[in-house]
């Protein structure tokens, strides 16, 4: 009898490995499917990069915020497709702390948003990508979902969580980490 599959990712390594065991241990079986990505390397499947050297975290790379938007009304979600309706939303403007600042910022209250990202993921052929909340974001006490982004999605909106202390976001703050992983 075969226990629950399991997964573990090693940081030092890249690696994703997937396995299951029998019970009585007599026969381990480990298979490794993925690698992650360089930063570097990754770097190449990704457009409109701000800055690469200060983006280029280890094996990640970080991604910025383009613009933030406040849903309005609700969404509609069935089963077939046929009577989906995103959500309706109005996009929030940055104000500048300073009259000569050349960004603005985004003050939150708590609640949920959709923040666009100012570089677009392209698709990697025998592998995925993942996207991540930056460390940063979390320790403002918000937070963005760990998720693999829809190739085909050309506006890919990222749903983020402010919590009750509310967050203020720059333009073009790092907010997020990519990860790229290929068969190995």
């Amino acid at each position: 009898m075969i226990s629950p599959s399991f997964h573990v990712y090693t940081p030092k390594t890249g690696f994703i490995i997937f396995g299951a065991f029998e019970l009585n241990f007599e026969n381990l079986e480990i298979d490794i499917i993925m690698k992650q990505l360089s930063g570097n390397k990754a770097a190449e499947f990704i457009e409109s990069l701000i800055h690469l050297d200060t983006q280029l975290n280890g094996n990640k790379v970080d991604l910025t915020v383009a613009e933030i938007y406040r849903p309005t009304h609700p969404g509609s979600l069935d089963f077939g497709g046929s009577e989906y309706q995103p959500a309706p939303r109005e996009r929030l403007e940055p104000e500048k702390k300073n009259s000569d600042d050349k960004y603005g910022w985004w003050n939150l209250v708590p609640g949920t948003y959709l923040v666009e990202l100012n570089e677009k993921v392209k698709p990697l052929d025998q592998g995925f990508a993942m996207i991540a909340p930056h460390t940063r974001l979390l320790k403002t006490g918000a937070s963005i979902p760990t998720h693999i982004p829809d190739p085909s999605d050309d506006k890919h909106l990222i749903p983020l969580q402010v919590g009750e202390n509310e967050c203020n976001i720059k333009e073009n703050a790092r907010i997020a980490s990519l990860l790229y992983f290929k068969e190995s």
